[in-house]
């Protein structure tokens, strides 16, 4: 089977003295793509699918993997790595989605875009923050603290719906719930101050609940 479409490229693997071996993000899902001769300077392929680009591809399954037989399009987003922050905030959103995109959604496919082509700089964290949250709502599973209205000193989050109860199954502090609320509401995460202690924390919990809900 033949099919052309488009793929984000996630991860590149080393296999065998000539071959990459790559885990790519496509309305086929999570696929792995097996580019022959993809190490050899003189390849059709060569130098294509570095992490982060985005191709158009001509695919053809041979087993449990796809191997390219021609390409349409390249926009080369591995071109944005000028510096160390930036390669490592690119790799995090590949890491994410690969950790935890069951499902192809052309609105995912065009947040992880807008997140891919971000440049955080300092703000990074508050940004990953961010694009956990947009991936929640988009995969229905938004947590409703978003819009509750949370008092108290000590309080505990459910990680059923997301909701901070007296039942819930883990503790969480009061900044940390703020924190979440407060990125989840912005539009500008550049210009926010946040405690990284109240970061780590609210990214810590999100990916429990995460945990919970793709089980």
């Amino acid at each position: 089977m033949s099919v052309k479409t488009k793929i984000m490229v996630l991860k590149r693997i080393r296999a065998g003295d000539y071959d990459l071996l790559i885990k790519a993000y496509s309305p086929l899902g999570t696929i792995d793509i097996l580019v022959r001769e993809g190490l050899i300077a003189g390849s059709k392929f060569f130098g294509l699918f570095e992490p982060f680009n985005i191709l158009k591809v001509d695919l053809k399954q041979r087993g449990a993997v796809a191997v390219p037989q021609d390409i349409l399009h390249v926009n080369r987003l591995s071109l944005l790595c000028r510096d160390f922050e930036r390669f490592m905030w690119m790799s995090w959103v590949c890491s994410f989605i690969l950790k935890n995109v069951r499902f192809y959604d052309p609105y995912l496919f065009r947040t992880f875009y807008k997140y891919l082509i971000e440049n955080p700089k300092k703000s990074y964290p508050a940004y990953r923050i961010k694009l956990i949250l947009d991936f929640l709502e988009l995969s229905g599973i938004k947590p409703v603290l978003l819009r509750q209205n949370v008092t108290g000193k000590r309080l505990k989050l459910r990680l059923s719906d997301g909701s901070v109860a007296n039942d819930g199954d883990i503790e969480i502090s009061p900044g940390v719930v703020r924190t979440i609320k407060r990125i989840g509401l912005s539009k500008e995460i550049g210009k926010i101050y946040v405690k990284p202690e109240y970061l780590q924390e609210a990214e810590k919990v999100l990916n429990l609940y995460i945990e919970h809900h793709m089980r």
